[in-house]
């Protein structure tokens, strides 16, 4: 007689095809995942013994590979696959901008920032380029940690804005803690910012705060000459 896990594999795959991800469990969408990277077997409870171990399937999502690898006990293969899935969603987010899409107000703004944060535990500082007519040129990355712990190098910022002919810039960066208010580091931060850039002639048009789905805008708040 077969085993009760014999066809797993397809039936599972046939009921996302039929459904999408809104109908599988939490444990489903992982072991989906894993079929990928565990060509054989029931991977069953394997997916409940990682979401387990992370206390949640977005945990999961959010630990990095070699603490997956470690902690879950699977290869890095696995692992990788794993830590994927937050990046690609943040990827398409952002992509479905498209270059050409134009960042005219604040809500605008607001709503592309917090695409740049899908999944994004770490505190991450960006600088959004714009051509002339506000058209989105590219998102640079240009720290990673507490703006007063990860200082931004007036010679970086400047050979970014000029490595990607930018008029204008929007400053964006997280608060994985989900506050939206500004701290005084925040507030000199953009300050600074601001000066070096004038120097270049490039605008300084807003400065976004995004905790978990909502954002904060300089701009809208008045705050880009707070000092």
């Amino acid at each position: 007689m077969g085993s009760i896990h014999d066809g797993h594999r397809e039936r599972l795959k046939q009921k996302y095809l039929r459904g999408g991800l809104d109908i599988l469990a939490d444990h489903e969408v992982l072991e989906l995942l894993l079929f990928y990277a565990v060509k054989q077997g029931n991977v069953n409870p394997l997916a409940h013994r990682l979401i387990k171990e992370f206390g949640s399937l977005r945990a999961l999502f959010e630990a990095d590979a070699e603490t997956i690898a470690q902690a879950g006990k699977v290869s890095i293969n696995t692992a990788i696959l794993i830590t994927l899935a937050l990046p690609l969603a943040r990827r398409y987010e952002t992509v479905k901008w498209g270059k050409k899409h134009s960042l005219s107000n604040s809500q605008e703004s607001c709503e592309f920032a917090k695409d740049l944060f899908i999944g994004e535990t770490d505190e991450v500082f960006y600088m959004i380029c714009l051509d002339a007519s506000n058209q989105i040129i590219s998102s640079v990355e240009l720290a990673r940690g507490t703006i007063d712990k990860a200082p931004i190098y007036p010679r970086v910022l400047v050979e970014k804005a000029l490595q990607h002919s930018a008029a204008t810039v929007i400053l964006a960066h997280n608060h994985p803690t989900g506050k939206l208010f500004p701290s005084q580091s925040d507030l000199r931060a953009t300050n600074t910012i601001r000066d070096i850039l004038e120097k270049i002639e490039v605008n300084v048009a807003d400065h976004i705060i995004v905790g978990g789905k909502e954002a904060l805008s300089f701009a809208e708040k008045k705050l880009l000459n707070f000092l």
